[in-house]
C-alpha cells in the first residue's frame, strides 16, 4: 500500500525555510499591530482610559499574541513553553521598544526629521531585532531541530 506524500505549500515550493519563517513573522507582525491597535483604541476612545496606560496594555496585548502565533506559526515550536522562554520572549521586546525609542529620538532631535518617518525607521529596527532574536536566540534550538530533520529525513 503506498503512503500518501504530502505536497509542499506554494510558499514552501518557491523559497527557503528561512525566508517561509521571514514572511510568516511578517504577516504575525501585522496581526499583532492589528491587536495592539484595537485594544488601545477600544481602551482609549471607547472606554476613555488615558493613553499611557491604554498604550502600555496594547502593546502588552500585543507581545501576549506574538509570543504565541510566533511560537505556534512562526517557529513551529513543540517543546513545552518554558517560563525562561517567556523572560527571554519579554526582554528581547523590552530591547526591541527602546531601540525603537533611542531611533525616533535621535532622528528627531539630530537630524532633525518628521516623527511619522522617524517612526518608519524605528519599526524597521524594532522588526529586525525581533526577527533576530527570536530565530537565533528564543526559538534557535526548534529551528535548528526542523532544518536538521528537513536534511536527514528518517528511513523506514
Amino acid at each position: 500500500m503506498e503512503e500518501k506524500q504530502n505536497k509542499p505549500s506554494l510558499l514552501k515550493r518557491f523559497f527557503s525555510p528561512e525566508i517561509v519563517r521571514l514572511i510568516r513573522f511578517t504577516l504575525i507582525g501585522g496581526v499583532n499591530t492589528a491587536v495592539d491597535y484595537g485594544v488601545f483604541f477600544l481602551l482609549h476612545t471607547l472606554l476613555h482610559v488615558g493613553s499611557l496606560i491604554s498604550q502600555v496594555i496594547s502593546f502588552s496585548s500585543g507581545v501576549v499574541c506574538s509570543y504565541f502565533l510566533n511560537r505556534r506559526f512562526t517557529f513551529k515550536a513543540k517543546n513545552k513553553m518554558s517560563t525562561a522562554e517567556v523572560i527571554k520572549f519579554i526582554i528581547l521586546n523590552l530591547i526591541a521598544m527602546g531601540s525603537s525609542v533611542l531611533v525616533v529620538w535621535v532622528f528627531e532631535t539630530y537630524f532633525h526629521i518628521s516623527p511619522y518617518i522617524a517612526k518608519l525607521a524605528s519599526m524597521l529596527v524594532s522588526f529586525t531585532i525581533n526577527y533576530v532574536g527570536n530565530r537565533f536566540f528564543i526559538f534557535k534550538a526548534e529551528v535548528d531541530n526542523q532544518t536538521q530533520n528537513n536534511h536527514n529525513p528518517t528511513q523506514e
